[in-house]
């Protein structure tokens, strides 16, 4: 299922970490924050979600890292990485433009 985001103007940025055979994160990083950063994040919650609901091989997740914080708080593995980094995890998608 490809990720698609109608409010970008140009490509994502993001890794792929393989945590486990059942256990992808896409890790999008950032080095300053844009406005439409939580828009953007509200999307990929919402395609993780479809792509978990449509299959249970493997569990996908996400992350947003900011440079900022990674250098202010550098994590020492990637599971502190993402307990740390939750700041758009509860986010709702929002309506898109028209």
């Amino acid at each position: 299922m490809p990720f698609q985001c109608r409010y970008e103007t140009h490509p994502l940025r993001f890794f792929l970490v393989k945590v486990s055979h059942k256990e992808i994160y896409v890790a999008e990083t950032k080095g300053q924050e844009d406005l439409d950063v939580p828009l953007k994040m509200a999307r990929l919650r919402q395609w993780c979600e479809d792509i978990n609901q449509a299959q249970a091989d493997v569990q996908y997740d996400f992350v947003y890292v900011d440079e900022e914080s990674f250098n202010k708080y550098k994590p020492t593995s990637f599971r502190k990485l993402v307990g740390s980094f939750t700041e758009y995890k509860n986010i709702t998608s929002a309506p898109l433009p028209h």
